[in-house]
């Protein structure tokens, strides 16, 4: 009989429990509802990386012994956020690895057969579409418009020795050198 009891005694605590616990919730709210956010403020930093897939460019001197065509041009990615511009910028030179150095006049409009392969530039949302590089008097600008994500660089074109009387030497390495600075 005792255990009869205790069991009863249970089970009749248990639903005035749970019937208090639904009369409060169908009940309404007491007091007034107040939200609570969470709330932060962005603060990342401009930004201006290199990424993978940076590789240099390969050129080859044509007949007239003057000119240099880019046959593989060279690939540049950047990881970009709240700049405006990426200026490029050649060093104006064709560097000799026997320390002789002559002046050049750079070209990054390419029609792959005389000019070489021409320069473009186009950012990782708009990867269908490629932009032209054309010739700057010192420095090439690239708008990306405060985007944020990746930005493919392709430089491609040719160059000239600036004197005619420029003398190539064979089986010296020469290279133009290119700059890219990142403006916000």
């Amino acid at each position: 009989m005792k255990n009869t009891i205790a069991t009863l005694a249970l089970i009749a605590a248990t639903a005035t429990s749970v019937s208090a616990q639904n009369h409060m919730n169908s009940g309404g709210v007491v007091g007034k509802p107040t939200d609570f956010t969470w709330e932060g403020v962005a603060t990342l930093p401009d930004r201006c990386e290199f990424h993978e897939g940076n590789t240099n460019g390969k050129m080859e001197l044509q007949e007239d012994e003057l000119t240099w065509l880019v046959t593989v041009p060279a690939k540049i990615g950047l990881r970009v956020r709240g700049l405006s511009n990426v200026w490029i910028e050649n060093d104006g030179q064709f560097v000799g690895s026997d320390g002789m150095n002559f002046l050049a006049t750079v070209d990054y409009v390419g029609d792959d057969t005389y000019q070489g392969v021409g320069a473009s530039y186009y950012t990782y949302d708009e990867a269908a579409r490629k932009y032209g590089i054309n010739n700057a008097a010192d420095k090439v600008t690239v708008n990306v418009d405060n985007k944020d994500g990746d930005m493919y660089i392709t430089l491609g074109g040719s160059a000239k020795a600036a004197d005619n009387n420029a003398k190539f030497r064979s089986g010296v390495r020469y290279k133009v050198v290119h700059t890219i600075t990142c403006i916000d």
